[in-house]
């Protein structure tokens, strides 16, 4: 397993709270990965695509990186999202991401797109409403029919596999 952060305090950090000694943690960032190509299985994204400012360039060197039939599990927050949408004023430094034209991003670029899912964060008034909606699988239902009901997802997992 390999940790890759452009963050030496948050690469400190990790190796600090690090159980097993076989994680690699390298500093790089995402555009420039220090590995060679076709020699990960998998790469799971987190907290990274809201951050960069090439995404496409991103997405093509993990691409560079993913052995045929590699995975890519890969997170972001929702730019077609009703909370994005009626925001006042943008939060600094985090970008949104349409995850529609993110998946035609990623089909250019060699991926086969499995699957978008929307993360659903419901207003506080909401919250009493949670297990009930989750026991009558309305969450799930909502993804099945993704492009209705994107515009209630905070946030979305995008999951693709390298052709």
């Amino acid at each position: 397993m390999i940790g890759v952060d452009y963050s030496f305090p948050i690469l400190r950090r990790a190796r600090e709270l690090q159980s097993d000694e076989g994680i690699q943690l390298l500093n790089a960032e995402a555009y420039h990965l220090p590995l060679s190509s076709e020699s990960v299985d998998a790469v799971v994204c987190v907290g990274v695509l809201q951050t960069l400012t090439y995404e496409k360039k991103a997405l093509r060197e993990i691409h560079r990186i993913l052995k045929p039939g590699g995975v890519l599990f890969l997170d972001g927050i929702n730019g077609l999202g009703l909370n994005e949408l009626i925001r006042w004023k943008p939060v600094d430094r985090l970008r949104t991401h349409n995850p529609f034209i993110l998946r035609k991003y990623l089909e250019q670029d060699g991926f086969q797109t499995l699957k978008i899912v929307g993360t659903y964060i419901l207003p506080s008034f909401f919250l009493s409403l949670e297990h009930h909606l989750e026991s009558k699988k309305v969450f799930q239902k909502m993804d099945d029919l993704l492009s209705l009901f994107i515009f209630f997802a905070r946030a979305f997992i995008l999951i693709g596999v390298k052709k």
